[in-house]
């Protein structure tokens, strides 16, 4: 007599768990959600939680997607956008703005918090697409805004940008190349704006100053990166005063780079007034190529002097916690003989050890002080190759 075969009785708890675990791998999502109709919804979850568009045919058929089905546009958690790409529709054409990504559709974005703007050309920004962006300010679940490579010819290009969005949480400013510091940071300005504002990241900024002077005072948390300035004749001074606005600071972070020094961050401590910081990062990196010739001493040098501003400064009298990042090229002391360490293990301990001599101090204050030392090396590449990528030992 044939055996009657029984079909696998699996929870569908369980094959929610193995679609889970293809978070970030599209094609297998999609076909999980074309398996069965029970598999659907999860998958949808997935797929639309982050959503990135590049071309002009991609914000037509998503937007007109989410227009048509209100719960799939509260799906989107994480929106980034290349302005680039539809720069040209616009420049023409401003309504074509209603084609690409029409209110309605901006409208089911109930869910969203995190919203990018990239502009991977660095070209200037077109005033088309300047009115398109704000469109997205209807969002009124957003928190976060990214902005990145945008070129401009006034920092009020960004500051345009940001009054249409006054309930954000966090802002970072990354990549902004312009030298025009013209804006009057005295010019009248919403009475929301950035009202909610916490966290303000700047990083790889042409100009800082402006920025400085009109983000509202209220944030508590604020990350400053090097500034991509070659300084000439007709350029704008690289300035911190403003910092001492900032009295209700929790946090701040600042990241530096072998080729800028350090006289940039201590100019920015010099400035602070936040007697509330409970936390202070500093971030040195190190650039893995041959034209890195800071010694292990140079570093440590440049640490200690940092250490020594925050021990006299009152506005660090509350300080809790200090953390230290170093990053060390391997393959620069190997090639230019900066120190006699020949392997990561013996770098990275050398590191240790200079950076806890020159951090007892802040430890003697009983502040905590947290060291982490990333030993890189370039990876092996064929003759005449530019070894551009690098990898963490």
């Amino acid at each position: 007599m044939a055996q009657i075969r029984q079909k696998a009785n699996i929870s569908l708890d369980v094959w929610f768990e193995v679609i889970d675990h293809f978070l970030y791998d599209r094609s297998t999502l999609l076909a999980s959600a074309l398996t069965c109709s029970a598999w659907l919804p999860r998958a949808r979850v997935h797929l639309y939680s982050s959503v990135a568009l590049y071309k002009p045919e991609t914000y037509r058929l998503f937007s007109r997607t989410i227009a048509g089905s209100p719960s799939l546009g509260a799906l989107v958690k994480e929106l980034e956008l290349d302005v680039n790409t539809i720069q040209f529709k616009l420049w023409n054409d401003p309504s074509e703005a209603d084609v690409l990504f029409p209110i309605e559709a901006a409208r089911n974005l109930t869910g969203l918090h995190s919203l990018s703007l990239s502009n991977d050309s660095h070209h200037y920004i077109h005033p088309n697409v300047l009115d398109f962006i704000p469109r997205f300010a209807i969002a009124t679940s957003l928190t976060k805004l990214l902005i990145s490579d945008f070129g401009g010819r006034s920092p009020k290009t960004i500051i345009r940008i940001l009054e249409h969005f006054p309930h954000i949480r966090e802002f970072t400013l990354d990549g902004y190349f312009s030298k025009d510091d013209s804006y009057d940071p005295t010019e009248t300005l919403p009475s929301d704006f950035c009202k909610n504002l916490r966290k303000l990241i700047l990083i790889d900024n042409v100009l800082v100053a402006p920025f400085l002077a009109v983000m509202p005072d209220h944030i508590t948390h604020l990350w400053l990166g090097r500034c991509f300035l070659i300084h000439g004749p007709t350029d704008p001074k690289v300035s911190y005063t403003d910092l001492a606005r900032f009295k209700k600071l929790e946090s701040l972070t600042l990241q530096t780079h072998h080729l800028d020094g350090i006289d940039w961050v201590a100019e920015a401590l010099s400035h602070a007034r936040c007697d509330e910081l409970r936390s202070l990062t500093l971030v040195y990196q190190c650039e893995c190529r041959r034209t890195c010739r800071t010694t292990i001493a140079q570093q440590h040098t440049e640490i200690s002097r940092l250490a020594g501003i925050i021990l006299r400064r009152p506005a660090f009298r509350q300080l809790q916690t200090l953390s230290v990042s170093v990053d060390a090229d391997l393959d620069a002391n190997l090639e230019k003989g900066l120190e006699d360490v020949d392997d990561a293990t013996e770098l990275k301990r050398r590191h240790m050890r200079g950076l806890d001599d020159v951090l007892r101090g802040c430890r003697d204050r009983e502040i905590q002080v947290e060291i982490e030392v990333n030993v890189y090396r370039r990876k092996s590449l064929p003759r005449g190759y530019n070894p551009a990528t690098c990898v963490s030992i």
